[in-house]
């Protein structure tokens, strides 16, 4: 078709027909915006910077769980699902801003339209949202047309149907509601419920074994629902009460809430009466957490600091069971490490390598995501660290003004006003840990040279090794992405300890490119699990997920 000139819409099929089109058939997220960004907008996109360098700079994105990482770069693809389109809408922003041929006029554009996607799928909208969604939309109208003055649009127009559509996209809420309900990605999933059934057949005449399951899973969630409807909710206060467990079960889960945010840690020493400890308040909405009844593994300091020879482990021990300190602050790790050792009885540790986290929602109308975070220093696995947002002014509740000399997150609220929290960081989590129960024994003697106080949360808690970075920078101009440094200390990235109840939200990084990386004179051997290890300054992808755009975009 392309040879013989057919494509490219002069006129619509529909003019003259005296209706709207646009009003018959509605706007569908999954065709118009996700589809619409890889036929158009991409194509645009590889063209500007070259497929080669396109290819480079996607092999250098980070991995992260759950997420399509294009590891092989993207010219070997010939079709994409419409979960690949979306992952790849995560990573395209980032991957071109450093680029030579990403003038400001099409970091605008992608940028606008990235703005756009985003804010038109919001589960709830209000007179400002669908304002900020025009705005957005004028953004990109205005500079779209500079992919047909760098030739990457063959034609001298952009009378594309998929684009007029988001002119409609306002009034379509404004009339049919939310847009999550008009999509038809909702209908073209459920195949997936059949292919998690078929295994569960005995794969003679499936179709009827099929159907009876599907059925079966209806009723059970129908009856939950129900259920969950006419049984009273649970009174948080009764979550501080003594709760029987299991002490031979793997499968349970400390469970921390919102204003009672407590942990129940048992391992395979703890007694099957246990009482939960409160740890601290969520200044930001219910977290979760779970993790395993018993610990994957009990280390020495010896062996930690075997696994982990390139970073100072011996100071954050110090300073947080001493001072109660993070260490997110250059002169701490100096100070703690000239002036002290390490006391006797911290020297053993019950050590896990993962646990799963539901962060907040910002409101009640997103569905609660429970993630899985992975934190793996090397011990018996492949190092893996994954990042998350930590809160280091534990107490701080208040709200504050934008402030350009600090790191501010930025948390869109039902109302659509932009709220301005401090007190949080980025780090890299390297493992959980908690002391044994015979160290804890030892170590509040009165014979011990730092006995810890019985009423101390870090005696039972769980703590977090984190590797810290610096407080991120301001939005830039055209991309207004935000920056972030590893923060070090000497030639070492800072260490810290914090409670694992202070770690809020996961975050994704993606490698910031210096122009050597681009002109070819830098080595651009890099790959997917190696660039958080190469690079010294990210990007702060706000495009992650819907949570991390409502926090950093």
């Amino acid at each position: 078709a392309k040879e013989l000139g057919l494509f490219g819409i002069e006129k619509l099929c529909w003019e003259g027909l005296g209706i709207n089109i646009c009003q018959v058939i509605c706007f569908d997220i999954l065709h118009t915006i996700h589809k619409g960004f890889f036929d158009h907008v991409f194509n645009w996109i590889r063209t500007t910077v070259g497929e080669h360098d396109l290819d480079n700079v996607l092999m250098t994105q980070p991995h992260f769980t759950g997420k399509r990482n294009f590891s092989r770069g993207i010219s070997h693809l010939s079709q994409l699902s419409g979960r690949e389109h979306r992952d790849l809408q995560h990573h395209i922003l980032p991957a071109i801003a450093g680029h030579p041929n990403s003038v400001p006029r099409v970091l605008k554009a992608v940028r606008a339209f990235l703005d756009f996607s985003y804010k038109v799928q919001f589960p709830r909208h209000s007179s400002t949202s669908l304002e900020l969604l025009e705005k957005d939309l004028q953004v990109f109208y205005q500079n779209y047309k500079v992919f047909i003055s760098n030739g990457a649009r063959g034609l001298d127009h952009m009378k594309i149907p998929k684009l007029h559509y988001f002119r409609h996209a306002s009034s379509n809420i404004k009339y049919l509601g939310t847009l999550d309900g008009l999509s038809t990605e909702t209908l073209e999933t459920l195949h997936q419920l059949v292919k998690a059934a078929y295994p569960l057949t005995n794969r003679k005449q499936f179709k009827h074994q099929i159907i009876r399951i599907l059925q079966r899973t209806e009723s059970v969630r129908l009856f939950s629902s129900y259920l969950h409807y006419t049984v009273p909710a649970v009174d948080p206060a009764t979550l501080d009460k003594p709760a029987n467990s299991d002490s031979d079960s793997d499968s349970g889960a400390v469970a921390q809430q919102s204003s009672h945010l407590s942990t129940t840690l048992a391992s395979s020493e703890a007694d099957s009466n246990s009482t939960p400890t409160h740890i601290s308040n969520c200044s930001l909405g219910r977290v979760t957490y779970g993790l395993s009844l018993r610990p994957h593994d009990t280390l020495s300091i010896d062996d930690i600091i075997h696994s982990m020879p390139d970073v100072d482990v011996i100071s954050p021990f110090i300073w947080f069971f001493q001072n109660g300190e993070y260490g997110d602050l250059h002169w701490t790790q100096h100070q703690v490490y000239q002036q002290h050792e390490l006391p006797e009885h911290l020297e053993e540790f019950h050590t896990w390598f993962s646990f799963k986290f539901q962060a907040p929602t910002p409101n009640k109308f997103y569905q609660p995501e429970m993630k899985t975070i992975h934190c793996n220093p090397g011990f018996s696995k492949p190092p893996v660290f994954d990042l998350v947002v930590i809160e280091t002014v534990p107490d701080q509740t208040g709200l504050k003004g934008m402030c350009l000399g600090m790191w501010n997150l930025l948390f869109f609220t039902d109302s659509a006003f932009t709220y301005v929290i401090s007190g949080y960081r980025i780090a890299h989590i390297c493992f959980i840990f908690s002391l044994t129960s015979h160290v804890r024994k030892r170590s509040n003697r009165s014979t011990a040279p730092h006995p810890i106080p019985q009423d101390d949360p870090t005696v039972d808690s769980p703590c977090a090794f984190v590797l810290w970075f610096e407080p991120i920078s301001p939005p830039a101009p055209h991309s207004k992405l935000r920056t972030v440094r590893k923060m070090t200390v000497g030639n070492q990235q800072a260490t810290g300890i914090v409670r694992l109840a202070d770690v809020k939200f996961s975050c994704e990084l993606s490698p910031m490119l210096s122009d050597s990386f681009w002109d070819g004179t830098e080595n651009q051997d890099f790959s997917d699990s190696t660039s958080l290890d190469t690079f010294d300054t990210f990007y702060v992808n706000c495009f992650g997920g819907h949570l991390d755009y409502e926090l950093f975009a």
